[in-house]
């Protein structure tokens, strides 16, 4: 029994000494690498020198740089804000047959800017001339302008001759309701005479 524990001391001590030497040897090499790391790597010159052949130094041409600079002048240009509408009228009339003719007329909306203005509510007054030469209001016609500012009105079949007779017939603008635009007020018209 004796022997086994003095066996086990020995592999004890044997052991420890091993293990401090491994410690020892790590914590050196530990160093040696972090000094390396801060340091930067050391590089060994090389054992033997080859002699270099230096390549032939060649100049080059100077160079010239040309610049050219491009200015582009941008205009522009405001257009006016539509305020204000206006009409004009064009007008037709025809023989039916012998004893009756008929009109057209078709009045234009436009702005300020002359742009055609849609979708505008208008009032236009209807009347006729009889054959004594008095005018006689025949009806108020309500319409809405088209997308290029147009209304079209047109007369029934007006008679030629007789007590009822019809020499000319007149479409007037009384009233015109186009959105945010005023409208100037004017009361346009046109007389169309019979053919």
């Amino acid at each position: 029994m004796v022997e086994y524990a003095l066996l086990v001391a020995v592999l004890a001590v044997a052991s420890l000494a091993g293990i401090d030497a491994l410690q020892t040897s790590a914590s050196a090499t530990f160093r040696a690498e972090a000094d390396e790391l801060s340091d930067g790597p050391s590089v060994a010159p090389p054992a033997t020198s080859v002699p270099t052949t230096a390549a032939p130094t060649t100049t080059a041409a100077p160079t010239t740089t040309t610049t050219t600079t491009t200015t582009t002048s941008t205009t522009t240009t405001t257009i006016p804000r539509a305020t204000t509408a206006t009409g004009s009228w064009g007008a037709t009339s025809a023989n039916v047959d012998g004893k009756r003719w008929a009109s057209a007329a078709t009045l234009t909306l436009t702005d300020n800017r002359g742009q055609a203005i849609r979708d505008a509510d208008v009032t236009v007054l209807v009347e006729y001339r009889s054959a004594d030469g008095r005018w006689r209001e025949a009806d108020e016609v309500d319409g809405t302008t088209s997308s290029s500012g147009a209304l079209r009105v047109s007369s029934a079949d007006l008679a030629r001759t007789g007590k009822s007779a019809v020499t000319a017939i007149r479409y007037t603008v009384i009233d015109v309701d186009a959105g945010r635009l005023d409208w100037n007020g004017e009361q346009v018209s046109v007389t169309v005479s019979a053919p």
